[in-house]
C-alpha cells in the first residue's frame, strides 16, 4: 500500500530537491536546455525512465527550450514516496544529461 505524505513532509523532502516545487498537489520541476532538440531528447529519457520505475509522471511538456515534469496529483490523492523517489531521479537524470 502507497502512504501518501503530509504537506510538511513533501516541503521537507523539497529542501533536497532544489528548483521543484509542491503545488495544487503536484511536485513540479521545469528544466531548462540550450536547444530544443535537447530538451525533447531529455523528455525522451524521462519516459522511459518512467516505464523503468513503472510510476509515470503526470505531466512532461517541451516548450522551447524547457521541459516541464509533474509528479503526483492523481485523483486527488497526496504525493507519496513513489513520487519523491521519481523527481530524485529526474534531477540525477538532468544532471547527467547537462554534463
Amino acid at each position: 500500500m502507497k502512504r501518501e505524505w503530509s504537506e510538511e513532509r513533501v516541503r521537507q523532502a523539497l529542501a533536497d530537491l532544489p528548483g521543484w516545487r509542491y503545488e495544487d498537489g503536484k511536485l513540479e520541476r521545469v528544466f531548462d536546455f540550450p536547444t530544443y532538440a535537447d530538451g525533447a531528447a531529455f523528455a525522451g529519457r524521462v519516459f522511459l525512465l518512467a516505464e523503468r520505475q513503472g510510476h509515470h509522471p503526470e505531466a512532461v511538456f517541451v516548450l522551447d527550450k524547457k521541459v516541464g515534469v509533474a509528479y503526483g496529483g492523481r485523483e486527488g490523492k497526496a504525493i507519496t514516496e513513489k513520487d519523491v523517489g521519481a523527481v530524485a531521479m529526474v534531477d540525477i537524470l538532468y544532471g547527467r544529461f547537462v554534463d
